[in-house]
C-alpha cells in the first residue's frame, strides 16, 4: 500500500494531485466540506515534522496550527464517533483547547482513550497512535 492510499472508509483525500484520490486538496479544507455531526470516524495522519514534509510528501502540505483541524475533527464526528491520530506524540484530540483565550471543551472523553505503539526498528521513529472518542455529556458545565 502506498503511502496515503489505505481506503478504509468512502472518501480519499491526497493534496499530491499525482495520486487517484477522491479530492486533491488541503486535509484542513476538506474537513470543511462535511456536514456537522456527518461522520463516525477519522484517520488523522497529519505530517509530523517540516522535515516529513519534504522527505516522504514530495513537499507536498505544511504545518498548521493544530487546533484548526480540531476544531473541524470535533464539529464533523458524531457523538460516540472516534478520531485515530498517528504520530510522534500521545497528544491525539484534546479534552480542551484555549481559542483567543478561551477554554473549550472538545468533547473528545481522555477516559476513552487508547494508544497504540508501532515500532520501525533501527533508527527509525516509532509511530504513535491514539484512538480519541467523542462523547458529548449534556450538563450545565458543558459550554458547547
Amino acid at each position: 500500500v502506498e503511502r496515503g492510499l489505505l481506503k478504509i472508509g468512502d472518501k480519499l483525500r491526497d493534496i499530491n494531485k499525482s495520486f487517484k484520490t477522491d479530492y486533491n486538496l488541503d486535509a484542513l479544507d476538506f474537513l470543511k466540506k462535511f456536514d456537522d455531526n456527518s461522520v463516525d470516524g477519522i484517520l488523522f495522519d497529519p505530517p509530523y515534522s517540516t522535515h516529513q514534509i519534504v522527505k516522504s510528501y514530495d513537499g507536498f502540505g505544511k504545518m498548521r496550527e493544530f487546533s484548526r483541524y480540531t476544531i473541524e475533527i470535533k464539529r464533523i464526528i458524531k457523538n460516540n464517533g472516534c478520531c485515530i491520530s498517528f504520530g510522534w506524540n500521545t497528544n491525539g484530540m484534546p479534552y480542551e483547547m484555549k481559542i483567543d483565550g478561551i477554554k473549550h471543551k472538545t468533547g473528545f472523553n481522555k477516559v476513552k482513550k487508547e494508544i497504540l505503539i508501532i515500532p520501525h526498528g533501527g533508527c527509525h521513529n516509532d509511530t504513535l497512535v491514539t484512538v480519541d472518542q467523542k462523547i458529548i455529556e449534556k450538563d450545565l458545565f458543558n459550554n458547547d
